[in-house]
């Protein structure tokens, strides 16, 4: 009986620490802003956003994100969505985008004055989609 004491001890402490854990990701995964392709509504905007986003010394912020969907050649009915990141300052910002309330995520890595493209996703018959994204300090 006494073994069991400090066996669920450890448990609680397991636990307690992955709860912390959890908690202190999900901190640092703060959403930085939502966005859509052009035939859905966008998401409601996050409060606070300015906190958590990338700013040139003038204050302008520095990443501007986009995102399209384009079907394949030789099928119509399957979509590539696309998310195009453009850095206007000098630093690199690393962010993560996701579908809307989802954790299906890409990390995207745009170095400073520089455009990247990725693909978040690729599914049939759904053109248009929302998108949240943060980024990574």
């Amino acid at each position: 009986m006494s073994h069991r004491k400090p066996r669920q001890i450890c448990l609680a402490l397991c636990l307690a620490a992955q709860f912390l854990a959890i908690a202190n990701a999900q901190a640092q995964m703060q959403r930085s802003g939502v966005g859509a392709t052009l035939g859905v509504t966008p998401p409601p905007p996050v409060d606070d956003i300015s906190s958590r986003r990338h700013r040139s010394p003038t204050g302008a912020v520095c990443l501007r994100l986009t995102a399209v969907s384009r079907s394949f050649p030789n099928n119509d009915r399957l979509f590539n969505h696309w998310i195009y990141a453009e850095n206007v300052c000098g630093e690199r910002v690393r962010v993560q985008v996701c579908y809307y309330g989802t954790r299906s995520c890409i990390d995207m890595d745009v170095g400073g004055h520089e455009r990247k493209e990725a693909i978040l996703g690729t599914l049939p018959a759904t053109k248009d989609f929302r998108y949240e994204y943060s980024e990574r300090f």
